[in-house]
């Protein structure tokens, strides 16, 4: 991963923010490079190789990065461009790996969904023509059918309470 995150380095962000940058603060640094424009800039960085280095310091994930410009302070404010970009590239790629990442097991859930109701519907199949009962689910069943009824009967029983008031309205 970290030889992959490296490669991040050699990204066209890296290389469109540091031209950013010195064309916004140092237009004077770019001019002594006779880069007037973009394109100028791109023929200029190529690679990034004479201004870029950096490798993977052994036996770790860190990356040792250097950034090379005849001037300290832009040396330094470059430097910071580099990084910010890096960490930007890297944030990006991270996203849409979790984005895929997320899709995948979307994806999957659904087909485990399917074959969890594909699985019930055929052991439903199967009791119903073995005629087999299940002492827990069938509890449960009673259960609910008693809740249902008992709830049906104080509806009914609260009507008739209503109709009673009703009909004593009439009567007197």
């Amino acid at each position: 991963p970290v030889i992959n995150t490296m490669g991040l380095l050699k990204t066209s962000l890296v290389m469109r923010r540091l031209y950013d940058h010195l064309r916004a603060r140092h237009p004077e640094a770019l001019a002594a490079l006779d880069v007037e424009g973009f394109a100028d800039w791109e023929a200029y960085y190529g690679s990034g190789s004479h201004l870029l280095k950096y490798a993977n310091l052994p036996g770790t994930d860190l990356i040792g990065l250097d950034f090379a410009w005849s001037d300290p302070a832009i040396a330094r404010e470059g430097l910071r461009v580099v990084l910010d970009a890096f960490r930007q590239s890297s944030l990006e790629l991270n996203r849409g790996e979790q984005r895929e990442r997320g899709r995948y097991l979307a994806a999957q859930v659904a087909d485990i969904r399917a074959r969890l109701l594909a699985v019930r519907g055929k052991i439903s199949r199967y009791k119903a023509e073995h005629g087999l009962v299940n002492p827990k689910e069938e509890t449960a069943n009673l259960a609910r059918a008693q809740i249902d009824l008992n709830t049906d009967m104080a509806i009914v029983g609260a009507e008739a309470s209503g109709k009673r008031s009703q009909v004593g309205g009439y009567r007197s």
